[in-house]
């Protein structure tokens, strides 16, 4: 199962949000436009994004574009300009990284009890085989 077609839905529905903002932006400010675009784009960008882990590069590019074009357009900067400035600027994410965080966040709850049991029960502890590695474990212990 591939989410190439939800990815161009998604995508398509996001451009759409940005250009309306776009035509906006000369009568706000930076502050009110970093509000609209988190609000209207980054939510639906990170809502469920945890499904998305492992898609195609392709797709993860769709992704990242909407998000770049959403930093240019808070900062109204050139379409050529690089945008890991105004990212880290923004405190954003990458959406690759924004996926594994939401992944690595949901197993932590898991871990620790904070989500339903149906999920915790999917996590099973780790134990080594390997009586070599048990073995040099208990040294350092």
């Amino acid at each position: 199962m591939t989410m190439s077609t939800h990815v161009s839905s998604l995508t398509r529905s996001l451009n759409f949000d940005l250009r309306n903002i776009g035509r906006i932006r000369r009568y706000i400010d930076e502050n009110t436009c970093n509000h609209a675009v988190r609000s209207l784009v980054l939510s639906r960008l990170d809502y469920a994004n945890s499904l998305l882990y492992g898609i195609t590069a392709k797709d993860m590019q769709k992704l990242q574009t909407i998000q770049n074009r959403s930093a240019r357009l808070i900062f109204r900067a050139d379409r050529r300009e690089h945008t890991s400035p105004l990212l880290h600027q923004l405190h954003w994410l990458p959406v690759n990284k924004r996926i594994l965080y939401k992944v690595l966040f949901l197993a932590f709850k898991a871990r620790i009890g904070a989500v339903p049991v149906y999920l915790s029960n999917l996590l099973h502890n780790y134990t080594h085989t390997n009586k070599i590695a048990c073995q040099s474990k208990s040294l350092y212990m």
